[in-house]
């Protein structure tokens, strides 16, 4: 561990190829160690190119996917630890994060915990409004413009809405899972977001409605 603070903390492809082969078992000591904070700023990185400049987060979004309580909650607490950054990487990582524990349904996210979830997505929602996007949308290509949208805070941030709604729908004691068709009606809040997002005329407007497939 210090042979790696000491050598790499700046050269990102060695830190991708490092995180990408980790184990759910190393995650309490990469804790531990310092070793899940936040990503060093851009000027700092020895890739500039810098597709995603947090390998330590994605490490956590695949580790937010386990069945395992106590991963799960280490994963909670180092995204807490990050919450005030302002680096995007940082945001995206946390809205994939908690999209990841709705992919195994029962089995990951207790639904006991929706309505705090719920409260957590809206925030996280609010949080990515405040980030600038890409809003040319020429640069892409059309058959991919649900990944494009995705790529942006934004994008990820309307569809971790709409993934929130689909993990209540597998709850059968929720009010979304009892009346599926009603799902929209049911949710106010989440049903204002998707209404400003789809009204937006901006030149940014093209990103909810792609993750939307509203065009």
């Amino acid at each position: 561990m210090k042979l790696f603070r000491r050598e790499i903390p700046g050269a990102l492809p060695l830190l991708k190829y490092f995180y990408d082969n980790l184990s759910e078992d190393w995650l309490p000591f990469l804790e531990k160690e310092g070793l899940l904070g936040e990503p060093l700023p851009d000027d700092q990185l020895a890739d500039v190119s810098r597709l995603r400049a947090w390998p330590a987060g994605q490490y956590l979004v695949r580790m937010a996917s386990s069945t395992n309580e106590e991963t799960r909650t280490i994963v909670a607490r180092a995204l807490r630890a990050v919450g005030s950054s302002t680096h995007s990487d940082v945001k995206h990582a946390g809205l994939d994060a908690v999209a990841a524990s709705f992919g195994r349904g029962a089995g990951g996210m207790p639904f006991a915990h929706a309505e705090r979830v719920r409260g957590l997505v809206l925030a996280l929602y609010h949080q990515a409004l405040r980030f600038p996007a890409r809003e040319d949308e020429s640069r892409y290509d059309r058959k991919h413009r649900y990944f494009a949208a995705y790529g942006t805070l934004r994008g990820a941030a309307v569809d971790l809405c709409m993934q929130f709604i689909f993990w209540q729908s597998k709850d059968n004691e929720s009010v979304i899972g009892r009346a599926e068709r009603e799902t929209i009606a049911n949710s106010p809040d989440l049903r204002g977001v998707f209404e400003a997002e789809l009204e937006d005329q901006s030149p940014a407007g093209w990103i909810p409605r792609a993750v939307l497939g509203a065009i």
